[in-house]
């Protein structure tokens, strides 16, 4: 059994740049805001409501399947990423120890693993009420946040998935400093 271990320094340092809209508007909806990023970085729409936009990010590890949905009762954005991990029944217990300790480091956000299909996902809510609408550097903050997280434990839940590592050494890899480079 070999265990692939991806050493901190081949990840780049920012996880990806995205570029600007070219709206002048200080304060928008959240969607419309995201409809421009989406045209600007050329990003794959799946999915366009007033609501809510599904879009495809590729980062260094994988491509990620992002929904971003404004609840303007709540007046929150809700953004969740999937990752393109999906992990078996007899895994599950193993993979669920693996996400609980990851969520203890994850800075924004947490991972969960759905029941019904075992599929990964990393989620989170930023409440909006009273600042009449979003800035695209909030949003571009949200999306960056997003896809850092998934691309930082990657590795580790790609591992347990297809049963190279333990929840043990998976966490271990995730988490190996590693100074200087080959």
């Amino acid at each position: 059994l070999w265990l692939i271990t991806f050493p901190n320094y081949i990840r780049p340092k920012r996880i990806m740049l995205i570029r600007s809209s070219h709206s002048n508007a200080v304060l928008d909806h959240p969607i419309a805001i995201m409809q421009g990023l989406v045209e600007a970085n050329d990003w794959q729409m799946h999915h366009h409501s007033s609501d809510e936009i599904a879009i495809e990010i590729s980062g260094y590890w994988s491509d990620y399947y992002i929904s971003v949905k404004w609840h303007e009762d709540h007046s929150s954005i809700h953004i969740s990423a999937v990752l393109d991990i999906f992990v078996i029944d007899q895994q599950k217990p193993e993979m669920m120890e693996l996400i609980s300790r990851l969520n203890e480091r994850t800075w924004l956000g947490h991972f969960i693993l759905t029941q019904d299909d075992g599929c990964l996902l990393v989620r989170h809510t930023t409440p909006m009420r009273g600042t009449g609408g979003a800035t695209q550097e909030q949003i571009i903050d949200m999306i960056e946040a997003t896809v850092a997280e998934c691309e930082k434990y990657y590795p580790a839940l790609f591992q347990l998935a297809i049963g190279s590592a333990s929840a043990d050494s998976a966490t271990e890899t995730v988490l190996m400093e590693t100074v200087g480079h080959a």
